[in-house]
């Protein structure tokens, strides 16, 4: 990551992003119970808690990498934190925070520190058999726009987010995301929401978890690889949330994702589809 001039700012990024990496690795995966920013706020206008923080956790059922026909099972936090600029997260997909600014009225813009999950050898038949090494977690730094609004009585959450891994050989990838509500009483005690996104990756970000370079190929049996950049999957989903009080919140969601490009002929690449399903529970604290 390109270094600040000002000591003290280095430091606290320096703070800010091995937090990020130590919940992220205790609960053992980059996912999170689903539930868009735009929707959490409006469960907190409900609930008269329009600055409360959720704090929860959950379990997920995944694949052990996207195109691999092995599942695992994972702990997965739950954060929402907003402060006046700064801000703490899962609700948008990965495990992340930073700061933001609002330009005009429900559109924000910010930089973000994320936790970029790794791909584990013993979480994989084909990894194991294949002799493949482990890839670590890692993280990433980037910029992000996001638009949230209600369309009529239909909220709407849009994000556009740039990543690039600190770890230069990771390369980076820029997800498009949009989110809206399809379900939600006045009280806001049950919501339903629908998702898709798609994620590009440049050619270092597809090497990494999709190629096969000439030493790998010759410990694996398989022909080196190197895939170029391009789009790296399509995923689409559904989002539950459910007021069980005021405070406590049941959370799950249910994801299908679709390798593209380069990734779906990898070959490490099993099955193109992969899907997801996650529950969890969350507490609303107030600030």
């Amino acid at each position: 990551m390109p270094k600040l001039t000002h000591p003290l700012l280095n430091q606290a990024v320096s703070v800010v992003q091995a937090s990020i990496l130590a919940l992220a690795m205790a609960c053992g995966t980059a996912e999170a119970a689903g539930i868009s920013d735009k929707i959490l706020a409006d469960i907190k206008k409900a609930a008269e808690t329009p600055d409360a923080t959720l704090i929860g956790g959950g379990i997920t059922y995944e694949p052990a990498y996207d195109g691999s026909r092995s599942s695992k099972v994972a702990a997965v936090p739950i954060i929402s934190y907003t402060g006046n600029n700064l801000f703490a997260r899962t609700t948008e997909g990965i495990l992340e925070g930073g700061v933001r600014a609002e330009l005009l009225d429900g559109l924000h813009i910010g930089l973000q520190l994320a936790y970029e999950e790794g791909r584990e050898t013993s979480d994989s038949d084909l990894l194991k058999r294949h002799n493949f090494e482990t890839l670590d977690s890692s993280a990433s730094y980037g910029a992000f726009v996001q638009y949230e609004k209600d369309i009529g009585p239909m909220p709407i959450d849009l994000l556009a987010r740039y990543r690039k891994d600190v770890d230069s050989d990771r390369g980076a990838q820029f997800d498009l995301s949009a989110t809206v509500g399809v379900y939600g009483g006045d009280d806001k005690k049950l919501n339903i929401e629908v998702y898709a996104q798609t994620t590009w990756a440049d050619s270092k970000s597809l090497q990494s978890f999709y190629g096969v370079t000439a030493a790998q190929s010759a410990t694996s049996g398989f022909a080196a690889y190197t895939p170029g950049s391009g789009f790296l999957n399509n995923q689409v989903g559904i989002y539950v949330a459910y007021n069980l009080t005021p405070q406590w919140l049941l959370i799950g969601n249910a994801e299908e994702h679709q390798l593209l490009g380069g990734a779906r002929n990898s070959p490490l690449t099993e099955v193109r589809y992969n899907n997801t399903v996650t529950l969890g529970i969350g507490y609303l604290f107030n600030q």
